[in-house]
């Protein structure tokens, strides 16, 4: 069961939920496009097999990075906002958009003849690799849009009020010769 304060918490930020899962459903919809639209004009000529061929030429590795870097903007554009873990968060963006270079590059560079490079990379290599990276773009990327249109100053203004209280409690125990352990 939830506790309380999340379902005030929940019915206070309802319409600010609403606007960042709106928003991020237009970012994932738009990114996707390529996608979702390839693939049907792909239907339409009788030319689909599968997904390979959308990540057999390092496609994914490059939506990957375009859900990353935009991250990396919303985390680190303005540091004095507060922001819920930014530094593990900015982390994973920069794992996943030099993942996904490093993806794009061995594949541009082993389609390329002539290179005298004798790379080799599995079909179901890469899209494993490169679909995971895709996937964990979007996931870092859905948490940081709803962190940041979800999460007020007003919210962690109370939280380091409430710290603090706590604090102030400990010290007056503690002044009036209780244990703070």
């Amino acid at each position: 069961m939830m506790p309380d304060s999340f379902w005030i918490w929940f019915r206070r930020n309802k319409h600010r939920l609403k606007l960042a899962a709106a928003s991020f459903a237009a970012n994932a919809i738009g990114g996707l496009l390529p996608l979702y639209l390839g693939a049907l004009v792909l239907i339409g000529f009788g030319r689909f097999s599968n997904f390979a061929d959308f990540y057999l030429n390092g496609e994914f590795a490059l939506y990957a990075a375009s859900f990353a870097a935009p991250v990396l903007y919303q985390l680190f554009g303005d540091v004095k906002k507060p922001f819920p873990h930014r530094m593990w968060l900015g982390l994973s963006c920069v794992v996943v958009l030099v993942l996904s270079t490093g993806m794009f590059s061995a594949i541009f560079l082993a389609s390329k003849a002539g290179t005298g490079q004798t790379l080799q990379i599995g079909s179901v290599a890469i899209g494993w690799i490169t679909t995971i990276l895709l996937v964990a773009a979007i996931a870092v990327s859905a948490l940081t849009t709803f962190y940041d249109l979800t999460i007020t100053v007003d919210d962690i203004d109370l939280q380091q009020s409430e710290r603090q209280n706590v604090d102030d409690l400990a010290a007056k125990f503690s002044a009036l010769g209780g244990s703070s352990e």
